[in-house]
């Protein structure tokens, strides 16, 4: 049995190891439907590590032609992702057009989430 998860634990490493790798290369290639699929892969990844990328491409409007996704914007799949990513909602409904309110909202959620995270470390460190 312990043999088995020998071989097991380095093959999963393996696996999500590169599942991150194309997940950044697909975040920054210049493709639009590049970004909306590494944008899609990050949302459903559950880590929370892509939410600074997603926000760094919060604001690119550019949509694909592309029939998997077509007519998505990269904005639109930032959302959707960010959304399921920090488990909280935007003001305004997500649509095509770039709404820096939604954007804002979760650099702000974001950013309070961060400071909450560091002052619980610190405050774990006293101890």
């Amino acid at each position: 049995m312990t043999y088995k998860l020998f071989i097991l634990i380095p093959i999963i490493f393996f696996l999500s190891c590169n599942e991150d790798s194309e997940i950044k290369d697909l975040l920054s290639s210049n493709s639009a439907y590049d970004n909306i699929s590494g944008i899609d892969k990050a949302g459903k990844s559950g880590n929370q590590k892509y939410v600074p990328i997603l926000l760094k491409h919060a604001g690119n409007a550019h949509a694909t032609s592309d029939f998997r996704c077509y007519g998505c914007t990269v904005y639109q799949q930032s959302m959707y992702s960010l959304k399921s990513l920090l488990h909280v909602s935007p003001p305004h409904k997500i649509e095509m057009d770039v709404d820096s309110v939604n954007i804002q909202f979760f650099m702000n959620y974001w950013l309070k989430h961060q400071k909450q995270n560091s002052k619980l470390k610190t405050i774990s460190n006293k101890r």
